[in-house]
């Protein structure tokens, strides 16, 4: 499964697909988990991330998908599954 996740994380185009895989693969790390015990369903504040945690995920995704993104989005859309999604249709849309 990690082969799959870097291959997903490494794409150009920013699907659904690679930018879930991409936050789990943040969150896990933060976490010291493996990613495979990351639920994408899961609400973010399931994971206990305190405030600065939030922001601290929200710069690095900025980075990674070349934009800015509302920090309220992560309110807006609580989980993984919700923020990619909502990510990807902003990218491709």
């Amino acid at each position: 499964m990690l082969e799959t996740i870097s291959e997903q994380i490494d794409q150009d185009v920013h699907t659904e697909e690679a930018i879930q895989a991409w936050l789990v693969s943040q969150l896990a790390q933060r976490l010291e988990v493996d990613p495979e015990e990351i639920d994408i369903q899961e609400p973010f504040e399931s994971y206990n991330l305190e405030s600065a945690d939030a922001l601290i995920l929200l710069g690095r995704l900025e980075n990674y998908l070349g934009r800015e993104i509302s920090p309220t989005l992560l309110w807006n859309y609580p989980n993984i599954e919700a923020l990619a999604q909502r990510l990807a249709e902003d990218a491709n849309g």
